[in-house]
């Protein structure tokens, strides 16, 4: 028997879960519960379509929309008691997801073939585009042309009588053409927002993303609006929420901030300048264990400033996995069975020079490839890396089995000592592994696993962490809402640029009140001698 509480509504959550309205907007701070609220609500809303459901018909569905499929999963999983008997009617999908279902399932009605082909950003930096491949970036805008078809459009809208959109206030002009797209008369809207923690506005408002998304749901006919009450359920003392939002009205001198220092539940970490600053995140992450955290969320600005610090953490032995790289894990995936195919005399070795190459560029944050993957696939290495990937190819063609293949394979990457990817690699291994005795280890079995891979490796696309729940993540500043754990460390730089906003940093403020509002037990700022103006309030709190 499960020992979590039995859910409990405020009168606002009842009137949630009982609203009929075609297009409901519910607005609530940090850890107000909307993502727990909103399962309660679906279920709701199922049990009253059962009533009065014609005998015979199918059972309605539930479409759950995030940005983060597995942040959402991880909440409704520790509020299933809420959804209970209905929970395997409920469907979480990223709008990516969605749009690639779509293509998947109703492409070829669309030009797109029987079996549509999808590229990772990995290998669009390599390759030159393919007007026969699908890329990320074609995803919406192919589903949104797939639901003008009148019979598939009408189709896809009867599927789910209910769509919830988590983050709502973060979605840009074609997800909201997706969210409208899916909904007829008889259909539902239940849209999860919060102004206060709109972040991508700054540097997305030219894709439709900012203040004037609310604006367009509330002018939908019929629709309603409820508000949570203050209160966080991630921090039931509410302590870590009283200083983020006081952070985000800038008013440093609030008495939380000091009663936070004196509990040991903000810790503030002046002159911390070396880039990566690894050795001071694993310091803080000892110091939180010590104070009984046992997940953490490792927050830094940028993409390449992560990549890096992650890369440091892995040269540690701190075992965790970088949000926002979930491609990696796919192609980790088909880097390994190309090495499966070359090793039973299937393929060349050139793909599986390729396929370390789009592996490896899909381990690095940068808006182009780097020349070390390009000297990779084209086999123009040399010295000791050089070396090394003919040891690989020697090992492989001397494989005696699948399972001798799939060790070389397991072990090859920390050999070839890259220094990026390698948990990725870890876990790729251990899922070809298992499929390739779930395959019976013959060699015959190799082309069902690929499919299996390719089908694993085009999700991990359209995911912010293709599923990995390590107690350890580590993130771009701008990955973390929706996101949560014992222990945060926010690591922010001298260099880092938060626009050209001055004080009150109207738009970045809101930032540092996602940031501070992810921890359940204790947060640490660790700040450069010269910190930021966005911050630099932050430094002086210890002085």
């Amino acid at each position: 028997m499960s020992s979590q509480p039995p859910f409990q509504p405020t009168p606002e959550q009842r009137d949630i879960c009982e609203s009929d309205a075609p297009t409901l907007l519910v607005l609530g701070g940090a850890g107000t519960g909307k993502t727990v609220t909103a399962a309660a609500a679906a279920r709701a809303h199922l049990l009253l379509r059962d009533g009065v459901a014609e005998p015979g018909t199918a059972l309605e569905r539930v479409l759950f929309l995030t940005f983060s499929r597995t942040a959402v999963s991880q909440i409704l999983k520790r509020s299933k008691g809420i959804l209970g008997d209905v929970v395997h009617r409920v469907d979480i999908s990223t709008f990516h997801g969605l749009a690639w279902q779509l293509v998947r399932d109703f492409g070829r009605y669309n030009g797109h073939g029987r079996y549509p082909s999808l590229r990772g950003e990995a290998e669009s930096k390599l390759f030159r585009a393919d007007p026969a491949v699908l890329s990320y970036d074609d995803l919406l805008p192919e589903a949104l042309k797939i639901l003008t078809v009148p019979l598939i459009g009408t189709l896809t809208r009867r599927r789910w009588s209910l769509v919830i959109c988590d983050e709502f206030q973060d979605t840009d002009d074609q997800q909201w053409m997706l969210l409208e797209n899916l909904t007829e008369a008889a259909n539902r809207l239940l849209l999860l927002g919060d102004p206060n923690q709109m972040i991508y506005d700054s540097f997305l408002g030219w894709k439709g993303v900012g203040p004037r998304r609310l604006t367009a749901a509330q002018a939908r006919p019929g629709a309603q609006q409820i508000a949570l009450p203050l209160g966080s359920h991630r921090d039931p003392t509410q302590l870590m929420p009283t200083i983020g939002e006081a952070a985000r009205v800038r008013n440093f001198a609030h008495p939380a901030f000091a009663h936070a220092i004196r509990q040991g539940r903000l810790r503030i970490v002046p002159g911390v300048d070396s880039e990566p600053a690894a050795d001071d995140v694993c310091q803080a992450m000892e110091a939180s264990r010590r104070d009984g955290a046992h997940s953490f969320g490792i927050f830094v600005h940028g993409n390449e400033p992560t990549a890096t610090l992650s890369a440091a953490l892995t040269e540690r032995g701190i075992d965790h996995v970088a949000v926002g790289l979930s491609e990696s894990y796919g192609e980790a995936l088909k880097a390994i069975i190309a090495m499966l195919r070359f090793a039973s005399g299937r393929s060349e070795w050139d793909e599986v020079l390729v396929r370390l190459a789009v592996f490896y560029t899909s381990t690095v944050r940068s808006k182009q490839a780097p020349q070390l993957a390009f000297a990779i696939g084209t086999d123009r290495t040399q010295g000791l890396l050089e070396r090394r990937l003919a040891d690989l190819r020697t090992e492989l063609s001397a494989a005696t089995d699948l399972d001798a293949a799939v060790g070389i394979a397991a072990k090859s990457w920390t050999e070839l000592d890259l220094r990026r990817g390698t948990r990725s690699w870890r876990r790729a291994s251990a899922e070809v592994g298992r499929l390739i005795t779930a395959a019976g280890g013959e060699t015959s079995g190799l082309d069902a696993v690929q499919r299996e891979v390719d089908g694993i490796r085009a999700s991990s696309f359209t995911e912010a962490d293709a599923g990995d729940k390590s107690p350890v993540q580590v993130m771009n500043l701008h990955q973390t809402k929706g996101r949560e754990a014992d222990a945060i460390i926010a690591v922010f730089r001298a260099s880092d640029y938060f626009g050209k906003e001055q004080e009150p940093f109207a738009s970045a403020s809101r930032l540092l009140y996602v940031v501070l509002t992810r921890a359940r037990q204790q947060v640490t700022l660790l700040l450069p001698t010269a910190p930021h103006p966005l911050v630099a309030p932050l430094a002086l709190l210890v002085k």
